[in-house]
């Protein structure tokens, strides 16, 4: 039995310009920057005062808040970012490629 190849991709973003792929690239193709003051810690003491913060979000909108409790801010990030390509790969998936069934199981239920 030789062994398929089979390449599953998707995109998920939450950067300083955009807090999905949607909003990252759209900021992206209009040259956004997303550098700004300093926001997380006491920025008096040292002479760089800007950077590039993930702006605009809420940990809540996408993770429990006990579950949240239990990670760090760069876990929290990934765990959103791989949600997000999961899901549109599954839109992918879903519209046209054929591969539903086999994703979804014997009947093509959703996963």
């Amino acid at each position: 039995m030789q062994l398929k190849r089979v390449v599953v991709t998707g995109i998920g973003a939450l950067t300083p310009i955009g807090n999905n792929a949607q909003d990252f690239w759209s900021a992206l193709s209009k040259g956004v920057s997303g550098a700004a003051t300093i926001t997380r810690f006491d920025i008096e003491k040292f002479r760089t005062q800007f950077a590039c913060e993930i702006k605009d979000f809420n940990v809540l909108d996408h993770i429990d808040r006990k579950e949240s409790r239990k990670m760090d801010p760069f876990t929290q990030y990934a765990m959103i970012v791989a949600a997000e390509k999961l899901i549109v790969v599954y839109k992918t998936m879903k519209n046209g490629s054929g591969f539903t069934k086999k994703f979804g199981g014997e009947n093509g239920n959703d996963p």
